[in-house]
């Protein structure tokens, strides 16, 4: 009984909480009246030089009182879309804290950087990537904060703009945005 009971902790303990977002939206840099909360792109949809970006707000509350996570990871799966060799797409996180997010904060300066990756032409969709944002969790909740807000970039596509007018960028797929948390 007590190898039992022992296995049991040990099982708990390596438990992973997989937490979708409080919140989600996107919109275009170009237009943040273009906000919404079912279609999260980033990069260009459609024709025009639209530059989407994707963010998503995050509860930590639950790891407050241990203040730290052993470790953290944002999962992203995506399909792509008009990407001819390689796009380089940034994750950042906003400093300020936010009650809730708003279109507005597609713009926001008040962000760094916590993690990349790229996505390469001819790749098959979806494309899943896991990012460790251990450091960035921790340090909030070090700090005494209890949400993580990240915006997603297509760096390639803001850097270049649209001048073929073509879609080009990708899209978060229905359920594909996590944080994945090792207490």
């Amino acid at each position: 009984m007590t190898v039992t009971l022992f296995a049991a902790a040990v099982a708990a303990a390596a438990a992973t909480d997989s937490l979708p977002p409080v919140e989600a939206g996107s919109a275009a840099c170009s237009c943040i009246d273009w906000w919404q909360t079912k279609l999260l792109r980033v990069g260009h949809p459609n024709t025009l030089d639209r530059r989407d970006r994707t963010m998503a707000r995050f509860e930590l509350s639950p790891y407050l009182l241990a203040g730290r996570v052993a470790k953290a990871e944002l999962c992203l799966t995506l399909n792509s879309y008009g990407i001819k060799d390689r796009d380089e797409f940034v994750v950042q996180r906003l400093v300020r804290n936010r009650e809730a997010i708003r279109s507005v904060d597609t713009l926001s300066e008040d962000a760094e950087e916590i993690a990349r990756f790229a996505i390469r032409a001819g790749e098959r969709n979806p494309t899943r990537c896991r990012l460790d944002v251990t450091a960035a969790v921790n340090g909030l909740l070090a700090s005494g904060h209890v949400q993580l807000v990240v915006r997603v970039c297509d760096e390639t596509a803001e850097r270049r703009g649209n001048p073929e007018h073509v879609p080009h960028g990708a899209e978060i797929a229905n359920g594909g945005f996590t944080l994945e948390v090792k207490p």
